[in-house]
């Protein structure tokens, strides 16, 4: 997996136990039985020479000035208008952080 390999060749890996992370657990699943691919990158959330976001606030304003294509927070998540996720309702409005709506289950 080139994405995750420093240019050192290490790479700082981290699991996820099921019955510490539940949610977490059964998303890393869920992503490998729709990708093959059963892991996801743990990265800076920050736009280039900016701080890491710190809030839920600071996270939708970055999410909508970039190419992201959701943003999960605990149980809500957000996706653009117009974009590839439609199946779970109502986009957020990149506008303000109130129009998050919680996912469906």
């Amino acid at each position: 997996m080139p994405a995750v390999v420093h240019i050192d060749g290490r790479a700082r890996v981290q699991t996820v136990h099921a019955d510490l992370y539940p949610k977490f657990y059964s998303l890393i699943e869920a992503f490998g039985g729709l990708t093959g691919v059963s892991m996801v990158v743990n990265t800076s959330f920050n736009r280039r020479d900016e701080p890491i976001v710190h809030s839920p606030t600071d996270a939708v304003g970055a999410f909508c000035q970039t190419g992201l294509d959701l943003l999960f927070i605990n149980d809500l998540v957000a996706w653009k208008p117009g974009g590839r996720w439609s199946a779970f309702g109502r986009p957020c409005s990149c506008a303000s952080a109130e129009n998050h709506k919680p996912r469906p289950e």
